[in-house]
């Protein structure tokens, strides 16, 4: 009976130790999850800013491709969830088999305001973001924008968006199309997945959509 209170009372300091150690391992680690908010908030600001730079920037819509090509493949992480819409691996194929060959690229204006960050700790090595921001594209409707989610005409984000939310005699009676300009605005929240991969955060996954839309004339 004592051997057997012996064996067990060793088992139950060897659980206290491992808890002991979990608990320390657990705290340490949101410890330094925290001290690295603002790199990732930067790493979030940078992917913003040169996306919007590669409309107002770009000259053609081959160099803004090419560009937004290295920025998705520099700022992903290949180990992305493909389920989502706006994993490296679905962003790359949108852009390669987008058909460009009938669209415009004729962007007067483009900018971006991101309004709040939401940053929550995931597993290790991981981070949860909620992002909202709004922004603004001035372009014929027929030119081809490259916004965070990916890349359409402002012809398609109208259909898109008056399709489902807008009257619909606005649809039918006044809908612009070709070389009419429009200013396109939008409000939009972005849930997305940060890993950090080789000592630096990355976008994993993407998932977005806009509210307050309106084409202004």
């Amino acid at each position: 009976m004592k051997k057997f209170l012996k064996h067990g009372n060793r088992g139950l300091l060897l659980s206290g130790i491992v808890l002991v150690a979990l608990i320390i391992f657990i705290i340490a680690d949101y410890i330094q999850f925290n001290t690295q908010k603002d790199e990732i908030k930067a790493a979030i600001n940078n992917y913003y800013s040169e996306i919007f730079a590669l409309d107002t920037e770009s000259k053609t819509i081959d160099e803004a491709k090419a560009k937004y090509k290295t920025l998705l493949q520099d700022s992903f992480t290949e180990k992305g969830d493909e389920t989502f819409s706006g994993s490296q691996n679905t962003l790359l194929s949108g852009l390669e088999n987008y058909d460009i060959s009938t669209c415009n690229f004729d962007i007067r204006d483009a900018g971006y305001q991101i309004d709040e960050i939401s940053i929550k700790k995931g597993a290790t090595g991981q981070a949860i973001l909620s992002v909202t921001y709004r922004g603004s594209i001035t372009a014929t409707m027929d030119t081809v924008v490259i916004t965070p989610g990916g890349l359409q005409t402002l012809q398609e984000y109208y259909d898109m968006y008056y399709y489902y939310d807008g009257p619909e005699e606005q649809e039918q009676n006044n809908r612009p199309e070709g070389k009419d300009i429009r200013t396109f605005t939008f409000e939009s929240h972005a849930e997305i997945s940060m890993e950090k991969e080789k000592g630096q955060w990355k976008l994993s996954s993407w998932d977005n959509y806009c509210y307050n839309v309106n084409f202004i004339e």
